[in-house]
């Protein structure tokens, strides 16, 4: 992994603590840390002042895809291939969904949205972990990648068919019916596995139309 300073568009800083790719990354500017995830099964911790890291997880098996951190910088969740839903607590980076966890997009302190293989963004609750509903269905594409708009409104997926879908980010109006059973409770320092794969009926479907343009122009403002 490489850290560049776009001033000077020179090579800041180097790592090669992962030995697969790294599937992402999330910086927390008040830490100056900056936490990856790998294909190799391991959470690397960076101070991106320092050459070294600060800590690198115990391989936990499986490919690491996606991470957000959520609680106040007190917690990192981590989307995993198997559908595992991993929990860290922050300074102890040791050891630590009914398909693979692709895309973690957080919503607030408590709530992330996540976007699976089987094509459907979920809304999940984090400590108490509980599934609190769906988002949308993208039929049989994959979500690869999520992103909450500014105003918290609307939440964009894009996906292999090369189109980019709104959805409204209402959690007060989810599916509950379908994906609401709480989870069993976990500790802070505990993680988690989805419940099997349930059937599932479309709750929202994609913004389109005039209401869709006028959305999506709204979104797209304030991104660089």
């Amino acid at each position: 992994m490489q850290i560049w300073d776009i001033r000077t568009r020179k090579l800041s800083l180097k790592f090669k603590e992962n030995q697969d790719y790294i599937s992402d990354m999330y910086y927390v500017g008040e830490k100056n840390t900056l936490l990856a995830t790998s294909g190799g099964g391991c959470l690397s911790v960076f101070d991106v002042r320092k050459d070294k890291p600060i800590a690198v997880s115990a391989n936990q098996d499986d490919e690491l895809l996606s991470v957000v951190v959520v609680k106040n910088n007190k917690k990192a969740v981590i989307g995993t291939q198997s559908g595992t839903i991993l929990l860290f607590s922050w300074n102890d980076w040791g050891d630590c969904h009914p398909m693979s966890v692709s895309s973690l997009c957080k919503s607030n302190e408590t709530t992330v949205y996540t976007g699976s293989s089987d094509g459907i963004i979920r809304a999940v609750g984090i400590l108490p972990n509980q599934l609190l509903g769906t988002v949308g269905d993208n039929g049989d594409m994959p979500i690869e990648a999520l992103k909450l708009s500014s105003d918290g409104k609307w939440l964009a997926s894009c996906s292999h068919d090369e189109t980019v879908k709104l959805w409204e980010a209402d959690i007060t109006a989810l599916d509950n019916e379908v994906f609401g059973d709480e989870l069993e409770k976990d500790s802070d320092d505990s993680d988690y596995d989805m419940p099997a794969k349930k059937k599932h009926k479309k709750t929202k479907k994609a913004i389109g139309n005039e209401r869709g343009k006028a959305s999506a122009k709204a979104f797209f403002e304030d991104l660089d």
